[in-house]
């Protein structure tokens, strides 16, 4: 099989019966970049010769979500809040804000889908143990 990224040869291998092939977009490679690609299986016979079948497919390569947050003092009094607002690109990015404590496990914040996030230590909120709060955004 003979494999294509806009006509572009890949990979040639001949009496492959796996037919696989990795697209990748690592930064490393020249398909990282954001874009839509060609990719073109070309079967052969057993001998190399005389392509007899192909398939294209086209792969769409969307940049990765960027987040910028701006962030307000770094400590906060009992019964006190902090908020956090940030934007993302693209507009559409799904955002998910976690509290992680004093380096124990991330917990995602139910509903905290927004470009903003309190962090409230009201006495109603699981945030009111003295500690090392690290407030985290992530965006997909």
């Amino acid at each position: 099989m003979n494999w294509y990224v806009n006509n572009v040869l890949q990979s040639a291998v001949v009496n492959d019966t796996t037919g696989v092939f990795t697209f990748n977009t690592s930064s490393t490679t020249s398909t990282a970049n954001p874009g839509t690609y060609e990719i073109v299986c070309q079967a052969i016979k057993n001998d190399g010769s005389n392509a007899i079948a192909y398939k294209s497919y086209t792969v769409t390569v969307t940049p990765p979500a960027a987040i910028s947050v701006t962030a307000p003092s770094s400590t906060v009094a009992k019964d006190g809040s902090l908020l956090f607002t940030a934007g993302a690109t693209p507009a559409d990015s799904t955002l998910q804000w976690y509290i992680k404590k004093d380096g124990g496990a991330e917990v995602l914040q139910a509903g905290a889908t927004s470009g903003t996030f309190t962090f409230d230590t009201e006495s109603t909120t699981k945030t009111t143990t003295p500690g090392e709060y690290e407030i985290i955004l992530k965006a997909t």
